[in-house]
């Protein structure tokens, strides 16, 4: 159970944070110290240097100025107050002899310098060598001037406190990057856990919803540009599952309402035609009642696929160029008739000439003709439906103005539902899907529809189409 959890919790991303966080603060802090130390240890070095070279420099100057006399005295000064075991001073001739040197008991196996060394170097010139001598623990630092007489001064010093101070660096640097690397792992599964928290409220969210309760929603959070991002969108996600849950419902329901009545139809019918079974009797009522109600039922099943494909996005009918103030002039010519049957003004207004888009000749069509349907469906008699085409610069626009009853605000909001009808429209045959198909079509074209409405004015339907860039058609 325990090795179980552990490769759990191995596995979550607050882990991998919180390694990432370690790798790449330690990586960051290792590589700081290692420059700080190269630093360091090259500025001791540098340092150590210059003082040997002004120590043999002197050694030059105190031996022309007060010969072995001044320079005895200065030996012994360094080796008193450095130790003979550190630190010691020579003066060799040219051929190589020591003319004079501190005590070299414990320096037995430093070689002896040869002029060779000098040869092509300019006067003055300190050389710098470091001896891993046998007998001692540490390198030497020995640093080497040879006069004008060919005489070479020589000073050397045990690197032991160099050594020393690199390692209580190295030592250093090690226990302050362990701790800081506690530090940043401990702040880093911090700030992961701070960010899985509001990951985890998402995660709760989203469990509920799957269990059914889609009107929960994810609360304001304050952690990032990117999660907040996340939490809107899964919001508007669940919000828009929601509505097309309830929307399923109210279309189920309205299906089963509306499918109910031609079927109780034909199933009466059927059945009337079973119970007289008179051989006199004509079947050809009965059949053409059947056939209404099926036609009824095919074209409400073939309005809600179409519907349901538009919605969808996957076909793109803006295949072919239409002009849509053909078929808005087309359409109130076929409309004409029935407008005059029920004495009622249908008026025509071509502020376009043309008006090209992008679509489907026959839905724009149908688009077309349900809005003058309803138009004309809904005006009393002697009013007034007008039709006008225009466009601007980047939109064709196909206007229809009724003079009928209007729709009220609390039904304006639901007027493009599936099946939904206003009391005002009950009376009068149909299925509710006329102004839905209307909406899908023109979204699937790119467009949008707008509905102005008064109560007891009329109403007035807009459709506003993406204009195409040809200006023949």
């Amino acid at each position: 159970m325990f090795w179980k959890s552990v490769r759990r919790h191995v596995h979550t991303l607050r882990f991998r944070l919180t390694l990432w966080y370690g790798v790449v603060f330690t990586v960051m802090l290792m590589a700081a110290f290692v420059v700080a130390y190269r630093a360091l240890v090259q500025r001791m070095e540098t340092t150590l240097d210059e003082k040997l070279a002004t120590v043999v420099r002197q050694f030059d100057t105190i031996y022309r100025n007060s010969g072995f006399k001044g320079l005895s005295r200065v030996f012994s000064n360094e080796c008193a107050r450095l130790g003979t075991a550190r630190v010691f001073c020579r003066m060799v001739d040219a051929s190589g002899f020591t003319l004079f040197s501190s005590d070299m008991s414990s320096w037995k196996a430093v070689p002896t310098p040869s002029p060779k060394e000098f040869w092509g170097l300019d006067p003055d010139t300190v050389i710098m060598d470091t001896l891993n001598l046998p007998t001692k623990p540490y390198p030497v630092r020995v640093a080497l001037l040879q006069d004008v007489h060919g005489n070479i001064f020589e000073y050397g010093i045990s690197l032991e406190q160099i050594v020393e101070a690199s390692g209580n660096l190295r030592e250093l640097f090690l226990l302050t990057t362990i701790s800081m690397v506690v530090v940043a792992v401990t702040a880093g599964h911090m700030v992961a856990t701070r960010a899985m928290m509001d990951l985890q409220r998402i995660t709760d969210v989203v469990h509920e919803v799957m269990a059914g309760d889609f009107s929960r929603r994810v609360p304001e959070l304050r952690a990032g540009e990117e999660v907040e991002t996340l939490a809107r969108a899964f919001n508007m996600t669940t919000e828009r599952v929601e509505t097309l849950i309830h929307d399923l419902k109210d279309v189920t329901s309205n299906v089963a309402h509306d499918l109910r009545s031609p079927l109780t139809r034909i199933r009466a019918a059927a059945e009337m035609a079973l119970m007289n079974r008179s051989p006199d009797e004509d079947p050809r009522e009965t059949l053409g009642l059947v056939l209404e109600e099926c036609d009824r039922l095919i074209g409400m099943i073939n309005t809600m696929l179409e519907i349901a494909e538009a919605d969808s996005g996957v076909i793109d009918y803006r295949s072919g160029v239409v002009d849509l103030a053909r078929v808005a002039a087309g359409a109130a010519e076929l409309f004409q008739p029935v407008a005059e049957a029920r004495n009622i003004e249908l008026t025509v207004h071509v502020e376009a000439e043309h008006a090209p888009v992008l679509g489907d000749l026959s839905m724009l069509q149908r688009v077309v003709s349900n809005l003058l349907d309803n138009a004309i469906k809904f005006t009393p008699e002697k009013g007034h439906v007008r039709v006008r085409i225009s466009r601007n610069r980047k939109t064709a626009v196909f206007e229809v103005e009724d003079t009928g009853p209007g729709i009220p605000p609390e039904d304006t909001a639901r007027i493009f539902e599936r099946f939904y009808r206003g009391d005002a429209s009950r009376t009068t045959p149909g299925n509710g899907l006329g102004l839905s198909y209307v909406q899908s079509v023109v979204r699937a074209h790119g467009g949008e529809i707008r509905i102005d409405s008064t109560v007891g004015a009329g109403t007035t339907m807009r459709v506003h189409l993406p204009l195409h860039e040809e200006e023949d058609v």
